[in-house]
């Protein structure tokens, strides 16, 4: 009688781990699907309307937000000095032009990689919830070259929690320069001019040309923290300043026209980075030479959804509005682009992008990991079962 009581208590046992092992995976599969992957659909034309195909889109997912719903940079991007932490469109139009040259300069691989088709459209999927920025290469239609600015957009839609969007690019034309070409970088500091001296006395510039260091040069007062050089033929040049030489709580920013470069330290108090990390990759010093086949690039400024930027050496301000509605639930994304002229101004381009959700969505989606607990509970429990089962079969 003992026997067989020990035997149904050793089946139940071995019946109810295995159970829990498949609630645990049932959990896992909920969890999964609860957190509502989303999409970032891209039409990619002029502002006259022309449809541009073949363009080369970069994603990189550089951070999410935290339990105190505040932007911040994750992964590799934790070590750069950018500034999130108040995201108007200023800021993430600037954020995304110096994400752009720290990944060009560290030579960071995408987190996915797309070309536009002949509508111009393409599309990245499976997008968990975070803050994504988009690369785009300059693509020529006959004569003409158009470029793009890079920018940054949050899955899902902070205010409506939409997780697929639409977002608008435009490529605006490249003008190349006559040569020879001189070029500028200039370093200014912003938002302590009642402490100047938190600053640093001197920062070094490191100029890249086609994504090797180029030159290193030293900006301080006595050059005005200005320096110029000259190319004889056309390259992609990329200005950074030296990490060893940011103070405490300043943020940078980078700006470029292509021609012109423009260093800003700005500071805000208590602002902090991961610097742990060695930044770049092994960089070799080379000398300048010929490239007479060498495609001029021209480097704009970002937007937050959807970018208008003129590349041009002489831009102007311009104005558009693009709006797109479905049958569900929208939502309006304001971005601004800016681009400076060869006289250090700057002109500014508004975008409006209209996002569309396809799906109702709930109030407010759960954040990666929330749900994630009681797997791991449920697949020691069903451990735990299965190992008394087979304990009482060996005693018996």
């Amino acid at each position: 009688m003992r026997t067989k009581l020990r035997q149904r208590l050793q089946l139940l046992l071995c019946a109810f781990g295995i159970l829990l092992w498949i609630l645990a995976g049932a959990f896992q599969f909920y969890t999964v699907a609860a957190e509502e992957l989303g999409s970032i659909t891209m039409i990619c034309q002029t502002e006259e309307g022309l449809i541009l195909e073949g363009v080369n889109w970069k994603l990189y997912r550089v951070g999410e937000r935290t339990d105190e719903n505040e932007l911040e940079l994750k992964g590799v991007f934790r070590r750069y000095p950018v500034y999130l932490g108040n995201p108007t469109e200023s800021v993430l139009r600037d954020a995304a032009e110096t994400l752009d040259t720290y990944i060009e300069i560290g030579k960071i691989e995408p987190d996915a990689e797309e070309q536009a088709d002949a509508g111009g459209r393409l599309k990245f999927s499976s997008l968990t919830n975070g803050l994504y920025l988009l690369i785009g290469d300059h693509v020529s239609v006959g004569t003409n070259t158009y470029g793009f600015s890079p920018f940054l957009i949050e899955v899902p839609a902070p205010d409506t929690h939409d997780l697929d969007l639409i977002a608008y690019p435009k490529g605006a034309a490249m003008n190349m320069p006559e040569l020879p070409v001189e070029y500028t970088v200039r370093k200014f500091w912003k938002n302590d001019e009642d402490m100047p001296e938190m600053r640093s006395v001197s920062i070094t510039a490191n100029i890249y040309r086609d994504g090797v260091l180029y030159e290193s040069v030293v900006l301080d007062e006595s050059n005005d923290w200005t320096y110029s050089w000259t190319s004889h033929t056309f390259h992609k040049w990329k200005v950074e300043e030296d990490m060893d030489d940011i103070p405490v709580d300043y943020a940078v920013v980078y700006k470029s026209n292509g021609v012109q470069f423009v260093i800003e330290n700005t500071y805000h108090e208590d602002f902090y980075f991961w610097e742990e990390e060695s930044l770049h990759t092994s960089i070799v010093e080379t000398t300048e030479t010929t490239h007479t086949n060498t495609t001029p690039v021209t480097d704009t400024s970002a937007t937050s959804a959807s970018t208008s930027a003129t590349q041009d050496t002489t831009a102007s301000a311009s104005q558009t509005t693009v709006t797109e509605t479905t049958n569900t639930t929208s939502t309006t994304i304001t971005a601004v682009s800016s681009t400076g002229s060869t006289t250090g101004s700057s002109a500014t381009t508004v975008t409006t992008v209209t996002t569309a959700a396809t799906t109702s969505k709930p109030e407010k989606l759960p954040q990666t990991g929330q749900l994630w607990w009681p797997v791991p509970l449920l697949a020691v429990a069903g451990l735990f079962s299965i190992t008394a089962g087979l304990k009482l079969h060996s005693k018996e």
